[in-house]
C-alpha cells in the first residue's frame, strides 16, 4: 500500500498485516511511549508533503497555521520523531523475524 499511495500510518499497517506482522500500532505504541504524538506528526509530514507536491497552497496555509510549517527548521525539528518512530518499526520487524528465523539480535550490547 506504501507503493500506491502516501506513508500514513495506515498504509504501514496495511502491509505489515500483509507480511504477517499483526496489530503494528499498537506494538509500536509498546515500542515507544510517544507513539500516538508521532503518529500525528507523521500524518502532519505526509499532509505536508502532498501538499507542497501539489502545490496546494491553501493546505500549506492550513498546515502552517497549525504549526507545520514547509522550512529547514521544522524539518529539523520533526527529524527525532522519525527517528524514534523508525526505531520503533525496526524494533516491530525484528521481534517478528526472530520468531521467523533465529539469529543474533544487532540492537542488544
Amino acid at each position: 500500500m506504501i507503493d500506491r499511495g502516501n506513508p500514513h500510518l495506515e498504509a504501514i499497517k496495511r502491509d505489515a498485516d500483509r507480511i504477517g506482522i499483526a496489530q503494528l500500532g499498537f506494538r509500536l505504541g509498546g515500542e515507544n511511549p510517544r507513539h500516538a504524538t508521532d503518529a500525528a506528526v507523521l500524518k502532519d509530514l505526509v499532509e505536508l508533503r502532498n501538499a507542497l507536491a501539489h502545490d496546494d497552497e491553501g493546505k500549506l496555509l492550513a498546515l502552517s497555521r497549525a504549526g507545520v510549517r514547509r522550512t529547514i527548521g521544522y524539518a529539523k525539528a520533526v527529524q527525532v520523531v522519525l527517528g524514534r518512530h523508525a526505531r520503533a518499526l525496526d524494533r516491530v520487524v525484528w521481534d517478528n523475524l526472530v520468531g521467523l528465523f533465529p539469529t543474533t539480535d544487532p540492537w542488544s550490547p
